[in-house]
């Protein structure tokens, strides 16, 4: 059966930082191509040949992040996508714990995230397709050579995922638009204290904060302005970071939280 739905992930911070995350672009098929197009005009008029949170220090790149929140927003409010964010606290209870294995955590986490957004958002007729960034710490090429393995099959048809396809970030605005949304769900927690800075007090935040923070700043402030206008429940301030508490909004950003004393992160040997 070839697929009808398709879901593009990224992930930012998972063996360093406070607030690793993962973010998930999830739509009809039918809408990639026309989508895409519309994301890589935004790159191309904006001169950006790849769009990473990481290398935002100028200007051009955040004009190139604001227009493809724009354009996101958009598409979330007409239904043409799903955008779902989850982060969580390596200083939480459930992560204090010896030796912890970041990798085996992040599958775990994927595995929260795919039967939060693929199962319970999306029609039970979906067939997926799945394309994670190439750069990553989780071995979806393995799982994609070795489908005979009962334990994979099992979690092909858990998910209804037809196929597993890796993607080259810097081919796919796709992977670039999830990298920008975990960029700021991270940042936001991590940073928040920042971004208050900038609003409250913009002349001291000038002289206390990097270049790159300003940027950031300014994008974050953005994206929650939009928010609110668009009644699309997002909330920065009340959490310090950027959260949905509301799962069925089509932007989520996903605090996970221990689920009971035993919900612990996996541990490496």
């Amino acid at each position: 059966m070839s697929f009808t739905h398709i879901a593009f992930a990224d992930e930012t911070n998972y063996n360093r930082g406070a607030f690793p995350g993962i973010a998930l672009v999830s739509m009809e098929k039918t809408a990639v191509s026309p989508l895409r197009h519309q994301y890589q005009n935004i790159l191309d008029e904006t001169r950006v040949d790849e769009f990473k949170w990481s290398r935002l220090h100028s200007a051009k790149r955040r004009f190139a992040a604001l227009k493809m929140i724009e354009l996101t927003l958009e598409c979330l409010q007409n239904k043409q996508m799903r955008l779902d964010i989850l982060t969580w606290d390596i200083q939480d209870k459930r992560h204090r714990v010896l030796k912890p294995d970041r990798i085996a955590n992040l599958q775990r986490m994927y595995y929260h995230l795919f039967r939060n957004v693929l199962q319970a958002r999306w029609p039970d007729t979906a067939v997926w397709q799945l394309c994670p960034d190439e750069h990553t710490a989780v071995a979806w090429q393995t799982l994609h050579d070795y489908l005979d393995n009962n334990a994979i099959i099992e979690f092909k048809q858990t998910f209804q995922i037809n196929q597993i396809v890796q993607c080259d970030s810097d081919k796919e605005p796709f992977i670039q638009l999830a990298d920008l949304f975990v960029g700021m769900a991270s940042y936001s927690r991590a940073c928040y204290e920042k971004i208050r800075l900038w609003q409250k007090e913009p002349e001291a935040a000038k002289e206390s904060l990097s270049h790159s923070d300003l940027e950031r700043c300014q994008i974050i402030h953005s994206l929650n302005q939009h928010c609110k206008r668009k009644r699309l429940g997002v909330s920065l301030a009340t959490h310090k970071g950027l959260r949905t508490m509301n799962p069925a909004k089509p932007l989520n950003f996903w605090w996970y939280i221990p689920q009971h004393d035993s919900d612990k992160a996996p541990q490496r040997p």
